[in-house]
């Protein structure tokens, strides 16, 4: 199934939209949760994949006949999400901290295994989020990551294992570094 006329034909208006229609229903979900999984903001992931069905209908035309939407889809929003994530973590590095003490629901919210995880995944260069996110939420095969990334099968492994050992890693240490922990470590070194 063509989901809408490409190449340098005219479309029919009415049947390109309602063929653009079904794409847009099809992939919306699979490509809101991977910019969610890469910029970690619902909001953003959502303004990212309406931008990347934006610019799939500006081009309609000149995508060739056979070409993979859904791989040209999911390049532009994973592009999208890493180019976000970039220029957030560059405001960051640019901003003058604020000497606050920490909020005590913040410091307790943290604390939460799904915070835990997010913390983690903070850790992660964004194009290894986005592999993970592509592997594991979206169940994709590493030869799709790989075109979607436009890299070699045996890079994306390599980045989705490295990935998922320090996930490993971070999370560990994270458990060891919690509080209640601390407390009962010290009280046996007291004995």
């Amino acid at each position: 199934m063509q989901p809408f006329q490409r190449g340098g034909g005219r479309t029919n208006g009415t049947a390109a939209e309602q063929e653009f229609e079904a794409l847009y229903q099809q992939h919306y979900v699979p490509l809101v949760r991977a910019s969610i999984a890469i910029t970690l903001d619902r909001e953003v992931a959502r303004e990212i994949t309406h931008e990347a069905f934006m610019r799939l209908w500006e081009r309609r035309n000149r995508l060739t006949a056979g070409s993979n939407e859904k791989a040209w889809l999911m390049r532009v929003a994973v592009n999208l999400a890493i180019s976000h994530r970039r220029g957030l973590l560059a405001r960051l590095r640019h901003r003058v901290p604020e000497a606050l003490a920490p909020d005590p629901s913040s410091v307790a919210i943290t604390r939460i295994e799904g915070q835990r995880m997010r913390a983690a995944l903070l850790t992660l260069q964004a194009r290894e989020r986005a592999v993970l996110a592509l592997r594991y939420d979206r169940d994709f095969s590493f030869a799709e990551i790989g075109s979607i990334l436009n890299r070699p099968d045996a890079t994306v492994r390599t980045i989705c294992h490295r990935a998922v050992q320090k996930l490993r890693q971070r999370l560990s240490q994270m458990a060891v570094d919690q509080p209640g922990e601390k407390q009962q470590n010290s009280d046996l070194v007291k004995l």
